[in-house]
């Protein structure tokens, strides 16, 4: 009996974890608005995204939910893969940088 409960149990973290990552995603896909400065993050559903800022050629990249609410973004910039993470937390995306924060308010 006790195998079949280690079983149950392995089941249902992975079905928590599966259900947290779609969550997650949902929320995330739409046009962010940088609250400090004319930037523009857009997640979209096929996980590809951009950002934008005033006057300046659009920035691609990649994202993907990983331990089940941050989000990692890779980056494709000059030959190499910048990674950086972020969460959504209430009405807000905060983008983690090195000390800093960059905070995003969702437009659509």
């Amino acid at each position: 009996m006790k195998p079949l409960k280690m079983i149950c149990l392995v089941f249902l973290m992975m079905t928590v974890l599966i259900l947290g990552c779609n969550r997650t995603e949902s929320r995330l896909v739409g046009k962010w608005k940088n609250v400090s400065m004319p930037e523009i993050v857009e997640f979209r559903d096929n996980k590809t995204g951009v950002f934008v800022v005033q006057g300046n050629p659009g920035l691609p990249f990649t994202w993907t939910v990983v331990e089940g609410k941050r989000v990692k973004i890779d980056i494709p910039y000059m030959g190499r893969i910048q990674t950086l993470f972020g969460k959504v937390a209430d009405d807000a995306f905060v983008l983690e940088g090195k000390g800093e924060q960059a905070v995003y308010k969702k437009t659509e």
